[in-house]
């Protein structure tokens, strides 16, 4: 048995609204409360990227609740990739027989799979300034929130900039080798993505590179 122990998740004082209904949530809405789960089913969450980050945070999301048809929640997540085999490793949400498939159907299913309650839409577009007759105005307008799984700088920093104009919260992480990090940004509260000081990638992710492993990293 693995005991996990995260108390500063704990709200002090412990919300009153702790009744539980007798479904999966109930450990998540006893700690807490029933008003904050019922927030996060409402969510409206557009995830940009289905890869290995991807993949977690739609699990995470998943397994929380977020997005639950009934309570108009929604997700919608986007990726223009394929499946590759050399993803197997590390994109748990995809299998042998989804080779070839695209990433963002492929993580909705597992994602329905895992919570059929939730309400998540894929698509295969990419997030710039040349699809802005999808993402437009009315789209960002929409969201409550976005979250960004993405390995392209330029890509990031123009979600980043979308949710700056539109005062929408963004979860902001990011690989390269064998460092990672993590943001939150509220815009106007918190510094921006686009004007911290993280050092722009100047190679190839090692996670891109299809080649047979030589080296240490």
């Amino acid at each position: 048995w693995m005991y996990f122990d995260c108390l500063d998740a704990v709200p002090s004082p412990l919300p009153a609204d702790r009744s539980l209904k007798n479904d999966r949530l109930d450990g998540q809405r006893y700690v807490i409360g029933d008003s904050l789960q019922s927030t996060l089913s409402q969510v409206k969450a557009f995830m940009i990227g289905a890869g290995a980050l991807g993949c977690e945070l739609l699990k995470g999301m998943a397994l929380m609740g977020v997005g639950q048809t009934t309570q108009g929640g929604a997700i919608t997540v986007t990726d223009m990739d394929h499946i590759e085999k050399s993803n197997l490793n590390r994109q748990f949400l995809f299998r042998d027989t989804d080779l070839g498939q695209p990433k963002s159907v492929t993580a909705a299913k597992a994602v329905q799979a895992m919570r059929p309650s939730t309400e998540i839409r894929a698509m295969n577009i990419p997030v710039g300034p040349d699809t802005e007759a999808v993402f437009d105005r009315s789209f960002w307008t929409n969201q409550d929130v976005a979250i960004n799984a993405l390995d392209t700088w330029s890509a990031r920093l123009y979600v980043d900039e979308r949710c700056v104009e539109f005062k929408k919260p963004l979860l902001e992480s990011g690989t390269l080798g064998a460092s990672g990090h993590t943001q939150v940004i509220v815009p106007h509260l918190t510094l921006n993505f686009g004007a911290t000081k993280i050092q722009k990638d100047t190679t190839v992710p090692s996670c891109k590179i299809h080649h047979f492993p030589l080296s240490i990293q």
